[in-house]
């Protein structure tokens, strides 16, 4: 989790030295001399070993969480802070014994390190702190792919079973229409197949899935149902989920009346970042209104941090989306 997060690494690097410049004017405070007396040199002398303890609990942390199956946050931290402070506690007591006195006893090499304990500890629990959220961020995001296929899953099988009814009533009527409708509907799944794992597509590819999608409800309704497209060319390139627009269109002709009289007037139109479906408000009587396919789509932008807006008056009803790059 923390391998090749260059951000963290600088962040960690400032902390260093902040708190060895923090903890270099203290001590001058505390021991009665100016605040200036020999920071610098302690401070350069200090940084590199400061570092190379920091970079090793960045090493035992992602070890530990990594290979010892701890799942207690509580017992995990403990142990962390347990290896962390043996180990840098060996760093400075070795190097004491080389660059300083290889005489000294084991006593005086132990209170020399302590000052770097504390330390220690603040950049532990600083790691720690990053691995939790790099962690708690993982699994948002594992949620709400599965999330996201959740919804996928609920709209294929829906059109589906329409489409089905739809080829099962035609094959008693026309047999060209029979086969005309097979072999659209086989381009609508193939659109399905192909988009299945892709987060978003270009308006362009949506448009032309809407426009065959359409043809098959045309079949059925002829001349009560219409559609109407206006995009700008510049708007072609933007993204948008998958099979979003067509379901707007699908959701359009499933709730409202639809006859030659009272045609059901269908209109795509895009301004700015949004594309807007709207149609005649003419809703269907017999038809519950429980808005579970705008549910959906709502949740599907709303995992991608977009939102839709819906619109409704006694004539008219839109829904708008975002474009989502």
């Amino acid at each position: 989790m923390i391998k090749g997060n260059k951000k963290y690494i600088i962040y960690l690097i400032l902390s260093v030295a902040l708190s060895l410049a923090l903890l270099g004017c203290i001590y001058n405070i505390m021991t009665g001399k100016a605040v200036e007396d020999q920071f610098m040199s302690r401070m350069m002398l200090n940084l590199p070993l400061c570092l190379l303890i920091g970079f090793m609990d960045v090493w035992i942390i992602t070890a530990t969480d990594r290979y010892s199956g701890i799942s207690n946050d509580i017992i995990r931290i403990l142990l962390d802070l347990g290896i962390t402070t043996l180990m840098c506690m060996a760093i400075v007591g070795s190097l004491n014994y080389m660059l300083v006195d290889k005489a000294i006893s084991l006593g005086a090499i132990v209170k020399n390190s302590l000052p770097v304990v504390p330390w220690n500890w603040i950049v532990v629990l600083q790691i720690e702190l990053f691995v939790s959220q790099s962690r708690r961020d993982k699994i948002e995001k594992e949620k709400a792919q599965y999330q996201l296929m959740t919804l996928k899953n609920q709209v294929n099988p829906h059109f589906l079973f329409n489409s089905l009814n739809t080829l099962a009533s035609l094959a008693y009527t026309d047999a060209n229409k029979t086969n005309f409708f097979a072999k659209k509907l086989s381009s609508v799944y193939r659109y399905f197949l192909t988009t299945s794992e892709k987060p978003s597509v270009t308006l362009a590819e949506e448009m032309t899935f809407v426009e065959t999608y359409f043809q098959l409800e045309k079949i059925r309704f002829g001349e009560s149902l219409q559609l109407r497209i206006r995009i700008p060319a510049e708007a072609q390139g933007k993204s948008v989920i998958p099979t979003s627009i067509q379901m707007l269109v699908e959701n359009a002709i499933k709730h409202n009346i639809n006859t030659e009289q009272s045609p059901l007037v269908i209109e795509i139109t895009s301004s700015g970042n949004t594309i807007t479906v709207s149609n005649n408000y003419q809703p269907r009587q017999n038809v519950k209104g429980n808005r579970m396919g705008l549910r959906n789509l709502r949740q599907q932008y709303f995992l991608k941090g977009k939102a839709i807006h819906i619109e409704q008056s006694e004539s008219t009803f839109a829904v708008t989306l975002q474009f989502i790059n």
